[in-house]
């Protein structure tokens, strides 16, 4: 090439023969905004799928640490699992990829302190457009209509929420003696739950269409009380599960949830009289009325009335567990938000609390099996160490940042008290671990994401 001569500028074509059309048209805004989706849609297809456990204010170290450890154990190691403070929350971009997103167990007034406004915003977005939201104890509270915690105590939070995915009331503590401080109030509860755990349902793949291509979030289990209730892959069992402080739901006028949805899920397959699939029916309430929320002195157009408007404000709602001890007040719930296959789990116990956490200790996993990827933040040495730490900073089970916490009743009885209790707890949930792991594992399905979960682990 000969230097110092003058080189013609190449052609360019100009953004209207490019187009084909006016550059400022609406055509041609509408072809770049296509051009942007498509490539937002093509990079997020590359990205991992993964699942975000919130540890903003509010959040309890060791509900993340043993969240973020269950998840782990049950999901495929190219899954990531990692945690989400606040800020990058608020931020946003942690969406594309996100299969779940996990508020879990502390306590949820900083939930709303931090959230409200547009992280709730951001969140109700994501599962509307089709993301899975699990919450835990404080995040099942947190995404029901109404908070009924504790009323008439130095505890007491009455106040309406923002997410409102269930409709109606989350009431607790569903077992009294409540106690910040310590595992004074903590129970080995009985549950009855559905199970939908993978291997136990034949290993079907979720067939929905929901986020993520592959069946993230099908409909395994999914859609509403009256038309997606009775899977023959489903059926009852009993466990015990770690409860304390959380909540039972109910509607918002307090009538109960099993009656109304065990009937609509299982009136056609079952005969009156009958127990629906090993739940028993409730029984019927001191004062006559019966659990399905008949009121004296009511007159018959009025219930019909109102139990049309119920099953109206429970459509997608289903009943995942129910609390046997409490006249199967429900105790966990899939609710179906939005029309692109959204879901909320929502759960008042902890089956992804395993019990040597109760001791401080991370749990050793199957002998190893479960291989970690390298995306997650923090691997079984780490989360041994963190849960090490957090007992020791605290008397109690929970570090949930809240700065205002009640006192307890007596400390001095309290610390008197729990060691026993505490052993006594750990032992009864080691005994069930096994169906305890069947519950966590049948949540999971109910979120989405039974094809990315491993065969369960046997050990206990």
């Amino acid at each position: 090439m000969l230097v110092g001569l003058p080189r013609s500028p190449p052609a360019r074509s100009s953004t209207r023969e490019l187009l084909g059309v006016n550059a400022r048209s609406p055509a041609a805004a509408s072809h770049m905004a296509t051009r942007r989706t498509a490539a937002a849609a093509a990079a997020a297809i590359t990205l991992p799928p993964a699942a975000y456990v919130y540890s903003g204010p509010g959040a309890g170290t060791r509900s993340v640490l043993s969240t973020l450890h269950s998840l782990r154990e049950a999901l495929l190691p190219s899954f990531k699992v990692d945690t989400l403070d606040a800020a990058q929350l608020l931020a946003g971009g942690w969406q594309p990829g996100c299969l779940l997103l996990v508020m879990p167990g502390g306590a949820d007034l900083p939930y709303c302190k931090h959230l409200n406004g547009r992280g709730n915003q951001l969140i109700r977005e994501y599962v509307e457009s089709g993301g899975s939201y699990l919450g835990l104890c404080a995040g099942a509270y947190y995404a029901c209509a109404r908070v009924e915690f504790e009323p008439g105590s130095r505890l007491e939070v009455v106040e309406d929420r923002e997410l409102a995915f269930f409709p109606g009331t989350a009431a607790g503590s569903i077992y009294s003696g409540f106690d910040y401080e310590s595992e004074a109030g903590a129970v080995a509860a009985p549950l009855r739950f559905r199970q939908l755990d993978a291997a136990a349902a034949g290993g079907k793949q979720d067939t929905g269409s929901g986020k993520g291509s592959s069946g993230s979030a099908g409909a395994s289990s999914g859609g509403s009380a009256s038309s997606r209730g009775g899977s023959e892959e489903e059926e009852w069992k009993e466990c015990v599960d770690y409860v304390n402080g959380g909540p039972g739901f109910r509607l918002l006028d307090g009538s109960p949830l099993a009656p109304l949805l065990l009937g609509t899920q299982r009136r056609q397959q079952q005969q009156p009289g009958q127990q629906q699939h090993g739940v028993q029916q409730p029984q019927q309430q001191p004062n006559g009325c019966q659990q399905t929320g008949q009121r004296p002195h009511e007159g018959l157009q009025q219930q019909q009335q109102r139990q049309e408007e119920q099953r109206r404000l429970l459509e997608g709602v289903e009943l995942l567990a129910t609390y046997p001890e409490h006249n199967h007040a429900a105790a966990a719930l899939l609710c179906h938000v939005g029309s692109q296959g959204g879901r909320a789990v929502l759960c008042g116990t902890h089956p992804e609390l395993h019990p040597s956490w109760l001791a401080g200790q991370a749990p050793s996993g199957c002998s190893g099996s479960r291989r970690r990827s390298s995306s997650d933040s923090a691997g079984t040495d780490e989360l041994a160490a963190a849960a090490t730490a957090a007992v020791q900073s605290t008397p109690g089970g929970f570090v949930d940042s809240v700065g205002n916490r009640a006192a307890a009743a007596s400390a001095l009885a309290a610390e008197l008290t729990v060691e026993g209790h505490v052993q006594r707890l750990q032992a009864a949930l080691q005994a069930g671990q096994a169906q305890r792991q069947r519950f966590w594992r049948s949540l999971l399905v109910a979120a989405g994401l039974r094809p990315w979960m491993q065969p369960a682990c046997t050990e206990s």
